[in-house]
């Protein structure tokens, strides 16, 4: 998707698009986890089985479409107007096939500005993964939720993050545009917010203790600027080296999907066995430390400038 974005959207239209784009992550949660909540509920067909029937079958539905109506490029779309073509084209940055080296993998991986954009991922996944994996477990041990108060409820931070993330993206493409913000301070002002949103809501939560409600406004509330990510490093990439915007996207999000193992492998450590509300405070802890070191190590090390090895020279 990253690679789109460089050829389809225009520098300072991207935090929005990013939004609207990545966020529909967020939407579908919001979606799915009641659905799947309700679906487990039924005894038609064992119930669980349905939720990965619907969800499956709807993904081979959106494979089809994406087939039909997706193009790598303007110039490739067949019914694209003319003057958004040109507009586009004009403001995106133009692609050298001609010297075209290939990716340059060493330069990629001693980038230090492409780490601190992995790290802070790093950090950023390890807060989601807590969330979505092992929230609902939370509610149900500690904060008694039945299954579907559970699904329904385990959805709201999503909903928040996804309306958030829409909101500050646009808001953060106006200032770039009134060349109030540089891209850099863009970038680190955002994802700052992505971070320390979430880690205040863990600690929120620790506060809060077993008052169901006050948890819940905690996590979907302050927990909601995790939107902002998409306004912050998310749109980096690009901005480092747009002709390997997917290539470097794609590292730094298997980096950082490399939490969606570790983090509940670390927690079911902590917490096996030992379902009890001082444990928790301990998991809670440990997101909201991780969250904010790596955000420090992005904001020492970010970079906004186009890299050397992106134009084609180390």
């Amino acid at each position: 998707m990253h690679s789109m974005l460089a050829c389809w959207v225009p520098p300072l239209e991207r935090s929005k698009f990013a939004a609207v784009v990545y966020a529909g992550a967020n939407f579908g949660t919001v979606i799915s986890l009641p659905v799947s909540g309700w679906l487990c509920s039924l005894e038609f067909w064992g119930g669980w089985p349905l939720a990965f029937y619907l969800f499956g079958g709807l993904g081979i539905i959106w494979y089809a479409f994406w087939l039909i109506f997706v193009f790598d490029t303007p110039a490739q779309h067949t019914k694209i107007d003319p003057l958004e073509r040109a507009y586009i084209e004009a403001t995106v940055e133009k692609k050298d096939e001609e010297n075209d080296t290939g990716v340059p993998w060493l330069s990629i991986f001693t980038s230090l500005p492409m780490w601190a954009i992995a790290i802070t991922q790093c950090g950023q996944s390890w807060a989601f993964y807590t969330l979505l994996t092992e929230l609902p477990t939370y509610m149900d041990k500690i904060l008694h939720f039945d299954v579907q108060q559970d699904a329904f409820f385990s959805a709201l931070p999503y909903l928040s993050s996804w309306l958030v993330g829409l909101g500050i993206s646009s808001f953060a493409d106006a200032l770039l545009a009134r060349q109030l913000l540089s891209p850099l301070t863009s970038f680190k002002l955002w994802n700052t917010v992505a971070s320390l949103g979430p880690s205040l809501s863990f600690i929120g939560a620790i506060w809060a203790e077993c008052d169901r409600m006050m948890v819940m406004m905690m996590l979907a509330g302050l927990g909601s600027l995790q939107g902002a990510v998409y306004a912050g490093n998310q749109m980096n990439h690009i901005a480092l080296a747009p002709r390997f915007a997917g290539t470097l996207y794609g590292l730094t999000n298997a980096a950082a999907n490399a939490c969606g193992f570790l983090a509940p492998y670390v927690i079911g450590m902590i917490v096996q066995g030992h379902e009890t509300l001082a444990r928790w405070h301990t998991v809670f802890w440990l997101a909201a430390g991780i969250n904010m070191a790596t955000n420090c190590f992005y904001l020492i090390f970010a970079s906004a400038t186009e890299q050397p090895w992106s134009r084609g020279s180390s």
